[in-house]
């Protein structure tokens, strides 16, 4: 896609490689490809040259969502229940601990 949003349309080749650069480089930065909303646009030949220059070429486009493969430092979770009566220091001890983790 263009900086003004305009599709490239690939033509296959083009296309199939575009998407083994991404895999690869999206491997060696431990990052997941996603490819969704894949689009094939064809030109009517029959048209006369001006309308094909306004429409585009043939060809291949789609959108991938790029996303950082999650390690186990990534998950971290707490399960946390406490109990007691009220005004016995539940939320001020909950705080504590919020404190002592996030810092």
């Amino acid at each position: 896609m263009k900086d003004n949003g305009v599709c490239l349309n690939l033509s296959e080749e083009e296309y199939n490689q575009f998407l083994s650069t991404l895999n690869s480089i999206s491997d060696e930065l431990s990052c997941d490809v996603t490819v969704f909303q894949e689009r094939i646009k064809e030109v009517d030949k029959d048209k006369d040259k001006e309308k094909e220059k306004e429409k585009g070429q043939d060809g291949k486009s789609s959108f991938a969502l790029i996303r950082k493969r999650a390690t186990q430092d990534d998950l971290l979770e707490i399960r946390v229940a406490v109990v007691g009566n009220v005004d016995a220091g539940k939320r001020y001890i909950f705080s504590l601990f919020l404190i002592f983790f996030l810092a």
